[in-house]
């Protein structure tokens, strides 16, 4: 699969789940989509969703974004909310052929929650059309890692 035909099975994928399209505040980050939601298990959630084309990118290039992402989620919603809301950004690196050792491994190694917020790299691999998510620990925080796994099977695993 292409990179074009990934991002636009994503961009389906978010309409249909109630995303809507957004312009990003970050010049490396140029489509995204956003949602706002009541999770029963989480509360208030603002989730900001993207895929990168990560040819040639190695575990540094997926760290460097991965946080760059970050700041423009905490851009996008502010830090000034409610505390009960909890923001959620994903940052899908679509790349022809992951080294597993290397980009999964950077994206198992980030720490999601940090500043209020928490982000979830995610690998999407074009050439095996398989997604990489976040295991589900088995202690705190079940939730957000659960609704995680959800999401990215809603949006970011196409199928052909």
């Amino acid at each position: 699969m292409e990179i074009e035909q990934y991002r636009d099975a994503v961009a389906a994928a978010a309409r249909e789940h109630g995303f809507d399209p957004v312009a990003p505040d970050h010049d490396r980050f140029d489509r995204a989509w956003e949602t706002s939601a009541d999770d029963r298990t989480i509360g208030d959630l603002r989730s900001l969703a993207t895929v990168v084309d990560a040819t040639g990118y190695g575990p540094d290039d997926v760290r460097a974004d991965v946080e760059r992402f970050r700041e423009a989620l905490i851009d996008r919603f502010g830090t000034s909310r409610e505390a009960s809301t909890t923001l959620f950004g994903y940052v899908t690196f679509a790349h022809p052929d992951p080294d597993p050792e290397s980009i999964a491994t950077a994206i198992d190694d980030h720490t999601v929650a940090d500043r209020r917020s928490c982000v979830f790299p995610l690998v999407y691999d074009l050439g095996e059309r398989t997604l990489h998510t976040h295991p589900v620990p088995r202690l705190k925080k079940r939730g957000l890692y659960r609704r995680q796994v959800t999401d990215a099977e809603r949006l970011f695993d196409a199928e052909g």
